[in-house]
Order: C-alpha cells, then sequence, then structure tokens
C-alpha cells in the first residue's frame, strides 16, 4: 500500500497507542489496581488490543472502521473505572497529585450544607452554583 509522507508518523503513533493501551490495561488488571486481589480475567481486555496491531500496522481500512468503534468501550470502561474505583477516597484524587494546592469545599462548607436530598428551587440552585464559582 502506499503511503503519504504525513501517513507514516501517524499510523506509527496509532500502532504505538495500542501497544500502550494494552501493556497499561494489562498492568492495571494484574498488578495496579485489579478488580480483584491476585488479578482479574478483565485483563483479557488486552486481547482485542493486540489482535488489532497487525492489521492496523498495514493500514487496513477496515481495521481502523471496527477500531474507532470498539475504542469507546475503553474509553467509558476508563472513565467509569475512574469515577468509581474503590482505591480512590474521592473521585479526582489523581487531580491532587497534579495540582496539589487546591482547596477543597469541605462537606460542612456553608455552601454544600443541606446539598443531599436538597428540594431547593431552580434559581436558588443557580444562585449557590454561581457562589460555587466564584470560590
Amino acid at each position: 500500500m502506499n503511503m503519504s509522507p504525513t501517513a507514516a508518523p501517524l499510523r506509527t503513533l496509532t500502532v504505538v497507542s495500542i501497544a500502550a493501551l494494552a501493556v497499561l490495561s494489562l498492568l492495571w488488571e494484574l498488578w495496579l489496581a485489579p478488580a480483584r486481589p491476585g488479578g482479574s480475567l478483565l485483563a483479557l481486555k488486552a486481547v482485542p488490543l493486540l489482535a488489532a496491531l497487525p492489521a492496523i500496522r498495514r493500514g487496513h481500512i477496515k481495521a481502523y472502521q471496527w477500531w474507532s468503534m470498539l475504542i469507546l468501550l475503553y474509553v467509558c470502561e476508563g472513565v467509569v473505572r475512574g469515577m468509581s474505583d474503590a482505591t480512590l477516597d474521592q473521585p479526582d484524587a489523581g487531580m491532587d497529585r497534579i495540582r496539589p494546592g487546591r482547596q477543597r469545599i469541605r462537606a460542612d462548607h456553608p455552601l454544600c450544607a443541606g446539598h443531599a436530598g436538597s428540594t431547593r428551587s431552580v434559581g436558588s440552585a443557580r444562585i449557590r452554583t454561581r457562589q460555587i464559582l466564584r470560590l
């Protein structure tokens, strides 16, 4: 297959990205944050990643087409695991490593008081949102 000069680096980037995602998937499920202690069968989700590499490396259009749909499952799984992983003490715990000096609003803060089970009107919710955004 003839390849344009701009397509070669992009194809290489695609292959490296998929390989990196497969390695990260294996590390995540077997060592970093397994769903069960000792690893789980979720590590098998790396198999489709590795199966796609040869076809994508050769530049098969069909491989790119089905892979562009399949990658959405990996994105959704990553978002769900990132927001609900039991090993994290807070949903944005990773952000503390990036921006450690950031201030948090505590649950007993006046702006958060009565938030759980609140039956406030839409107007007061807008005002509260504006107050939080000003912090």
